[in-house]
């Protein structure tokens, strides 16, 4: 009687072992109680199949799991029969032998676990056949992200502003109740009511006067920074700054104004500093000994009154409507600004070497360095 191949389901003859077509493994259960042969089907585990004609057959093993690296199954080329030997660098075969085209082949577990780790791959333990692919990326030095140079656009400059006008809001309120106290113990004094109605003309003339301050000081707001330090270069810090203003008057760097000043940071003493103004753009470039080491930082910031503010908004608006209002005008418009930051960072670098050379120190090739950036 024929039966069909629980493979392909063909027919195939009683009796047979493997099917013609598939060749499959086929295994015969014993007849029902009615007396007729049941289909042919993998037997079950708990089932007790009794004595088998043909006799029962195993069924093949499942093929072991591959070793994964990074949650993907890993596999290697397999040479022609016969396989060499496992190398000792997790490969099959001997150096230089042709693996089978598209065949493929997995890597023991114990090839995986030995295979040797370089150094791109020793933070994820990759072994050397997937770290080597993506130890080969190019090295790109890494940047902060870009200030926002526009005025009206730098949300740091917006909370400096509204810093700067909270400060004023309080003085404005401290001034006002002084003067108002001052003409109630005046009144109280001379017992008549006189003085009190002194007291909000100059009430006016105080808040007035604060007004014109607040409007035409300058708020300044950091947009980017660059610092390095070099070990034990401390004794060129003197002639540092000389350098540095060489430097620039020999790149003709465009700007305003450069002057050195003194400021007295809080915690750090006096300190000075040279300052370059361009615009409403400021650079401060400092240079000092710390210890033994020669430190040396820049900082750009936007510095910019109220009422200038203003102004430049009000500017925008006509620019608005003549066309020239868009980001394309408005960014392409501080590409002066980016090349003076370049342009200071150059000549600070260039001015500290030659002031390494007057000191009879040669400059250091890798000193240690930190550049960081403020997004508006």
């Amino acid at each position: 009687m024929s039966q069909q191949c629980p493979h392909c389901r063909l027919a195939v003859q009683d009796g047979d072992t493997f099917c013609g077509e598939c060749g499959g493994v086929l295994v015969l259960r014993p007849p029902s109680g009615r007396g007729e042969p049941t289909p042919w089907s993998r037997p079950s585990a708990n089932q007790d199949t009794g004595p088998l004609d043909p006799p029962l057959r195993a069924w093949p093993a499942p093929p072991p799991a591959m070793p994964s690296v990074a949650g993907a199954p890993l596999a290697l080329p397999v040479p022609p029969d016969p396989p060499g030997p496992l190398g000792p660098a997790g490969s099959w075969g001997e150096p230089g032998q042709t693996a089978g085209a598209g065949r493929l082949r997995p890597v023991p577990a114990a090839a995986v676990a030995q295979a040797p780790v370089t150094q791109a791959g020793a933070a994820v333990g990759l072994p050397a056949v997937e770290s080597a692919r993506r130890a080969e990326k190019v090295d790109y030095q890494e940047m902060s992200d870009e200030p926002v140079f526009d005025p009206l656009r730098n949300a740091r400059l917006g909370r400096q502003m509204l810093r700067q006008t909270l400060l004023f809001v309080l003085a404005g309120f401290l001034i006002e109740g002084a003067i108002t106290l001052l003409f109630a113990v005046m009144a109280f004094m001379s017992r008549s009511t006189g003085p009190l109605g002194a007291a909000p003309v100059f009430s006016v003339l105080a808040a007035g006067a604060l007004l014109l301050v607040y409007l035409f000081t300058p708020v300044p707001a950091l947009i980017a920074q660059w610092s390095r330090l070099l070990g034990l270069r401390a004794d060129a810090a003197g002639v540092a700054f000389e350098h540095i203003q060489h430097a620039i008057a020999r790149h003709q760097l465009p700007n305003d104004s450069l002057i050195p000043v003194t400021k007295r940071p809080p915690g750090e003493g006096e300190r000075s500093y040279l300052e370059l103004q361009r615009g409403v753009f400021v650079g401060c470039i400092s240079c000092f000994a710390h210890g033994n080491d020669l430190y040396i930082g820049m900082t750009f910031w936007i510095y910019l009154s109220p009422a200038r503010l203003a102004l430049m908004r009000l500017g925008r608006q006509f620019q608005d409507l003549g066309g020239q209002g868009n980001d394309i005008y408005q960014t392409l418009r501080y590409d002066s600004t980016r090349a003076t930051i370049a342009a200071m960072y150059d000549c600070t670098l260039e001015g500290v070497d030659a002031a390494l050379r007057s000191t009879g120190a040669e400059p250091r090739p890798a000193p240690v360095a930190a550049r960081t950036g403020v997004p508006g």
